[in-house]
């Protein structure tokens, strides 16, 4: 999960920019929160915003693919598209999305096992 100083500076002030944002160092990337919800990560200077069934629906549409490490796929991750980060109220409404399905994914009923 490499990341550059310069994307991580970037990305720190775009979020910053519209919303009050904090992250954290994590696995050589970076964890981005909001309210202290966890609702994105920045991995080899791409940005990923958490996504559910709900919500991913317009990173589909724009063709963003799910976030990939050492070979795994994440469906709960969708790398933001560079429009969206070019404008500061698309990435405040798909900020405040990726919260609400953060928020959604860690309430959502487990399912139980068979014994």
């Amino acid at each position: 999960m490499p990341i550059s100083k310069e994307a991580l500076d970037e990305a720190v002030a775009t979020l910053q920019s519209v919303r009050p944002t904090t992250w954290r160092k994590m696995f050589g990337g970076a964890g981005f929160y909001v309210d202290g919800v966890f609702f994105a990560l920045l991995d080899n200077d791409r940005l990923f915003f958490k996504v559910d069934e709900q919500s991913v629906g317009p990173y589909e549409e724009r063709g963003m693919k799910p976030w990939v490490w050492d070979g795994n796929v994440s469906d709960a991750y969708r790398e933001v598209p560079e429009e969206v980060l070019a404008s500061e109220k698309l990435l405040g409404e798909w900020i405040d999305e990726s919260v609400s399905a953060a928020i959604r994914r860690k309430t959502k009923p487990k399912s139980k096992k068979s014994k």
